[in-house]
């Protein structure tokens, strides 16, 4: 029913000019070894307070605002404007269906990010959230249907 509908016609419009929009070039290296040392770094509780206060001041999601982070990182060690990120997200409809079954239901959203010179860092967040929640608002359609012009 999704194939014959309107939704589906939207939501192929939009990852149509999604992709065409998007410049970027990868800036990572192709791996052969898979095996990797995971590094991890803990945040003390008043500075991960400091981070929820500010996102609830400022009226963004953590989620944003660490995106907003690794974005810039990435931005200053590629020195690129244009980013990236596949982010997770529960890829679950929330039918009665699909209530009733186990499994995991994430999916990734190609977040394509743009940091220009004088975007502030609250302004980069909010870009952030419209465009995932742009994607998000077209991810059921399926990526093999989108038709890449290269």
């Amino acid at each position: 029913e999704y194939k014959n509908s309107d939704k589906y016609l939207r939501d192929m419009q939009f990852w149509q000019k999604y992709v065409g929009d998007i410049s970027y070039e990868n800036q990572f290296e192709i791996v052969k070894d898979k095996q990797c040392k995971r590094i991890r770094k803990n945040i003390n509780t008043s500075t991960v307070a400091q981070i929820q206060e500010f996102c609830e001041k400022n009226k963004i999601s953590e989620f944003a605002f660490y995106l907003s982070i690794i974005s810039i990182y990435f931005s200053k060690i590629f020195d690129t404007e244009n980013i990236v990120i596949g982010t997770p997200f529960l890829n679950r409809q929330k039918s009665q269906k699909e209530l009733d079954i186990m499994g995991m239901f994430v999916s990734t959203l190609p977040i394509s990010i743009n940091i220009t010179n004088g975007l502030g860092f609250i302004d980069l967040c909010r870009q952030i959230t419209t465009t995932n929640l742009a994607c998000f608002k077209h991810s059921k359609f399926p990526y093999s249907h989108i038709k890449l012009v290269i």
